[in-house]
């Protein structure tokens, strides 16, 4: 396996069992090499991020539940309302916070491609796409 994530996309790092090269050689490329010390880092930054990020919204959520809408419960004993509104809550703002963090350890790229899959399974891929013109404004291409 020469990759853990898609080699295609230039925003997100991958990670290569068998380079011959030391860690972060090709820093173009950004490829690091498997078990080293970098390799590890990276990924426990990452885990971090999804801990601290799940474990943040479960505490944000169930006070806005409670407090904000004034629906008494839980997930497991419900009622309804309660459970649909926790998960209208919750799903957006795992994504906000799970983006601030990523950016706040400087991975907005990385959380930035995991948001957008996260969102894709749900929204249609064409109202995912960024506009033609708003892609140009981004490379630098204006034309009038």
């Amino acid at each position: 396996m020469t990759s853990l994530l898609n080699a295609n996309n230039a925003s997100m790092r991958t990670y290569s069992s068998s380079s011959p090269t030391p860690p972060l050689a090709d820093s173009a490329a950004g490829t690091l090499k498997r078990w080293s010390w970098l390799w590890w880092k990276e990924w426990t930054i990452i885990f971090a991020v999804f801990a601290v990020t799940g474990s943040t919204t479960v505490r944000v959520v169930r006070p806005i539940v409670t407090n904000v809408f004034g629906i008494e419960g839980s997930f497991t004993d419900g009622p309804w309302s309660y459970r649909l509104t926790y998960l209208a809550i919750t799903l957006p703002l795992y994504s906000v916070i799970l983006f601030g963090l990523g950016t706040l350890v400087g991975r907005r790229a990385y959380f930035g491609k995991i948001v957008t899959r996260m969102w894709g399974r749900f929204i249609p891929k064409r109202l995912l796409k960024r506009p033609q013109s708003i892609r140009d404004q981004s490379n630098g291409n204006n034309q009038v």
